[in-house]
């Protein structure tokens, strides 16, 4: 009996959803597209779980190929025109820096969009036969006047393309902007701390007093 659950469970792990792979340190996430069925994915990444922060649309998880090569691993997204990654979780969620290599036979626009929405992104685009070519954005790299913080990236080409190694954030340098209610638990935290300081402060004290 036993034997027979497990070839079941063993059958139906193949069509059961692909969980997220992608790997998080401080406020930055890593995602090199393996571990995932292949075809069309949106991919969702959050701070705070389940809650989504940023979310990667338009393409889909795909065998490298020679126009197209896994950079790591043997998977990449592809798409045939836009791939999109959003902040999702409004202006508690932005973050600051993003990097990703491209791969494709056409040359590939990478824009990212200054919180909130700017109509003027920062803009680099690959050389025609681009093969792991490297796209980084941080705040060096901000158009004048604007906010140090990304809403929106878009990668785009005319020909079929692939995106590999993708990374959002930075690990500890800047965090998102707390909620009220988490500065209400922050300062309700301090209180207590501080009270537990006081009591113990005043113990000592009567100890210590003469007789």
């Amino acid at each position: 009996m036993r034997n027979a659950l497990a070839a079941i469970l063993l059958l139906a792990l193949p069509a059961a959803p692909a969980m997220a792979v992608q790997s998080q340190i401080g406020f930055q996430f890593s995602e090199n597209f393996e571990g995932y069925a292949d075809g069309p994915l949106d991919l969702d990444y959050s701070y705070v779980p389940p809650t989504p922060t940023f979310r990667l649309t338009g393409g889909a998880i795909r065998p490298g190929s020679p126009a197209t090569p896994a950079r790591s691993g043997t998977r990449v997204y592809a798409s045939d025109g836009l791939i999109t990654l959003t902040d999702i979780g409004g202006f508690a969620d932005y973050f600051y820096s993003a990097s990703v290599f491209v791969s494709g036979s056409s040359p590939i626009t990478f824009k990212a969009f200054a919180y909130p929405n700017s109509t003027n992104p920062f803009v680099l685009t690959s050389p025609t036969n681009a093969r792991n070519h490297g796209f980084s954005y941080g705040n060096a790299d901000l158009p004048p006047g604007e906010l140090p913080r990304i809403s929106r990236i878009e990668i785009s080409a005319a020909a079929p393309f692939a995106i590999d190694d993708l990374v959002i954030g930075q690990p500890s340098a800047f965090a998102p902007i707390p909620e009220p209610a988490s500065w209400a638990l922050l300062v309700t935290g301090f209180g207590l701390v501080g009270g537990g300081l006081r009591a113990r402060r005043r113990q000592a004290n009567i100890l210590a007093a003469p007789v």
